[in-house]
């Protein structure tokens, strides 16, 4: 047997190769897993040996099941990068090479492997989000386990994959999102007539069963209608580069003079923009600006932070808001740990382009659906009592190193409010 060596991490009484410890100093990988975010990526950058997988692979579809097989696993490989992104790989993908990817995505989903059944996920979810290919064969295995996870996958589902999810007793959360996701007008009437008539398995969920169509960014109206609750338009936003021209008419993470009256910290416009922008035109806002004013401290102790916007565009906090019923020691002393400036992409991305969790796809935009790190949640407007519209959403990850946890930004028109809410994994 090959000879292991304890890790020189005190306490810990894990082994490892030398080989490993020759690499990581000696220390294993559950203690390095253990590492503050900020040291671990350190820790890991300095192990990390340069790889090019890709090098004389020209094959679209060989490249991107390389990529499937590598994403889940090495951790201490650094990989060179593609010419392309695979978003781009998989838009120019033609029939036969999606049905090639397709193909494999069956052939691993039907293995043995757990890797292998997730990397078929994956492929089965890209080819949904970047392109306008089927994915139907694999819908068909997945309703014939009666498996609706990843539920994103049925939003383009057929006819026959929605009757079959509607012949099944649909006492259970993953048929009914999966049902959302679908959302033509079948499902909308189905989910209307179990509003009038709940079955008696409803009760097992903790809320009316007609609220998984947030999910898929949706709610049944009063008259058993459709009413999307998110903007079908969506502009990606990203981080300002060194030396990169700052767009002006977008302003994000920007401490405005107005302190919190639960924490005592600057409150921050979690977006500014100038709506005299003809890209903001979908928006529709009556003002010359759309300002969503939050505590980005606060936000995170509770369910949603209100704000109230004048004829100006100006916002300021809503009498509305409650305070937390609990905020740490630290609050008084806690900074604005957000940090811009941003740029608008150029062109529109569709609406549907990072509403998963397991696309590659930075999920920081103006307009499209939310990625919900958690459940959907959805806010009620303080005035009107009705569900709250979808404007934007910031991903700490995309904004500042080693960021986590998502805001989620939303708009009532008619009311001129915002609002805005916090997940974290």
């Amino acid at each position: 047997m090959a000879e292991r060596l304890e890790c020189k991490t005190p306490e810990c009484n894990n082994t490892i190769s030398r080989q490993v410890a020759l690499r990581t100093g000696g220390i294993c990988w559950t203690c390095i897993c253990k590492m503050e975010p900020g040291e671990r990526e350190d820790f890991i950058r300095k192990l990390r040996i340069q790889s090019e997988p890709y090098e004389g692979v020209t094959d679209p579809v060989e490249v991107i099941k390389i990529y499937h097989e590598l994403r889940r696993c090495f951790p201490l490989l650094q990989f060179a990068d593609r010419l392309t992104t695979l978003e781009e790989l998989y838009c120019d993908l033609d029939s036969e090479q999606a049905s090639q990817l397709l193909t494999n995505a069956i052939s691993l989903h039907q293995g043995t492997n757990e890797r292998g059944k997730n990397s078929a996920d994956d492929i089965a979810i890209y080819l949904t989000a970047f392109t306008e290919h089927t994915t139907e064969p694999y819908l068909e295995i997945l309703a014939a386990e009666n498996n609706f996870d990843p539920d994103y996958l049925f939003l383009r589902a057929s006819d026959e994959i929605r009757d079959k999810i509607l012949s099944l007793t649909a006492g259970d959360g993953g048929i009914l999102v999966a049902l959302a996701w679908i959302g033509d007008d079948r499902s909308v009437a189905q989910f209307a007539q179990w509003r009038e008539s709940p079955p008696s398995w409803s009760a097992d969920f903790y809320v009316p069963i007609e609220k998984f169509a947030h999910f898929a960014g949706w709610e049944l109206t009063d008259r058993n209608e459709r009413r999307d609750l998110y903007y079908d338009t969506c502009f990606e936003m990203t981080k300002c580069l060194d030396g990169e021209t700052v767009d002006t008419t977008i302003g994000t993470a920007s401490a405005v003079d107005e302190k919190c009256p639960y924490c005592n910290h600057p409150t921050t416009h979690l977006i500014d923009l100038d709506l005299n922008d003809p890209r903001f035109a979908f928006l529709d806002w009556p003002f010359p600006r759309l300002q969503v004013l939050c505590c980005e401290f606060c936000v995170c102790y509770t369910d949603f932070l209100f704000s109230v916007i004048d004829d100006e565009g100006i916002a300021r906090l809503s009498p509305d808001n409650k305070r937390p019923e609990w905020l740490p020691d630290d609050s008084d002393v806690c900074g604005n740990r957000l940090q811009g400036p941003m740029r608008l992409a150029a062109n529109p991305r569709p609406a549907y382009y990072a509403a998963s969790p397991y696309l590659p796809t930075p999920s920081t935009q103006i307009g499209g659906l939310p990625c919900w790190v958690q459940d959907s949640a959805y806010p009620t407007c303080p005035k009107c009592d009705q569900t709250m519209t979808f404007v934007a959403q910031l991903d700490c990850e995309d904004i500042e190193e080693y960021g986590e946890g998502t805001y989620y930004m939303f708009a009532c028109k008619d009311c001129a409010m915002t609002a805005t809410t916090y997940q974290q994994t």
